[in-house]
C-alpha cells in the first residue's frame, strides 16, 4: 500500500517490500528461535500453549466447530464492542459540572472539526492525479482483515479473548 505503483513489476515490489521489512523480519525469525527452541521447559513433556483447538479440529470437527465458530463471534463482540463498553458509558455524561460540559463540548467541536476535515482531504494517484480511493479502500480492508486474522494463535491454542476479558474485571 506504501509503495507508489508506478514500481510495477510484482518481483521489484516484493523486493522492495522485503528491504523495507528486513529488520522486522530477522526480529520475527529471532523471537521464532528463542520460543520454539531456546525456552526452557519446566519439565519433560511439557509444552506450552499446545494447539489444542487445531488438534482437536482434526480429530472431533462436527462438536469442536461449533464451539470454535461462538467462541470466534464473541471474541469479535469482545473485540469490537466489550472493550470500549466501560469507556463510553452513560455515567461519563454529567452536563450539570461546569468542567464536564466543557469537555463535551470541546470533544464534540474537535470531533466536527476533523469529521469536517478528513472528509475534505483527498488522497491523489501518482500516474493520473485523481482520487480513486484505493487506498482507503486497501487500509479499511487491512484492518479488517488483520481484526479477523490477528487473534488465531490464541484461538489455536484454544484460550477466548472472552473468558480472558472476565479475569480481569
Amino acid at each position: 500500500m506504501v509503495i507508489p505503483d508506478r514500481i510495477n513489476p510484482t518481483k521489484e515490489r516484493l523486493r522492495k517490500v522485503l528491504k523495507l521489512w528486513s529488520l522486522h523480519l530477522i526480529i520475527y525469525l529471532a523471537f521464532f528461535i528463542y520460543r520454539f527452541y531456546l525456552i526452557p521447559r519446566p519439565e519433560t513433556r511439557f509444552e506450552r500453549n499446545p494447539p489444542s483447538m487445531v488438534i482437536d479440529l482434526l480429530n472431533s470437527p462436527i462438536s469442536t466447530l461449533p464451539r470454535l465458530v461462538e467462541g470466534i463471534l464473541k471474541d469479535l463482540v469482545e473485540i469490537l464492542y466489550s472493550a470500549w463498553s466501560k469507556i463510553i458509558s452513560p455515567e461519563i455524561v454529567e452536563v450539570t459540572r461546569s468542567v464536564d460540559f466543557k469537555s463535551i463540548l470541546i470533544a464534540l467541536l474537535v470531533g466536527f472539526g476533523l469529521f469536517i476535515y478528513l472528509r475534505n482531504l483527498r488522497f491523489e494517484s501518482h500516474e493520473t492525479g485523481r482520487d480513486d480511493g484505493q487506498w482507503f479502500r486497501s487500509v479499511l480492508t487491512l484492518g479488517n482483515l488483520l481484526t479477523l486474522l490477528g487473534p488465531i494463535p490464541a484461538w489455536e491454542t484454544d484460550q477466548f479473548i472472552h473468558n480472558q476479558a472476565s479475569f480481569l474485571e
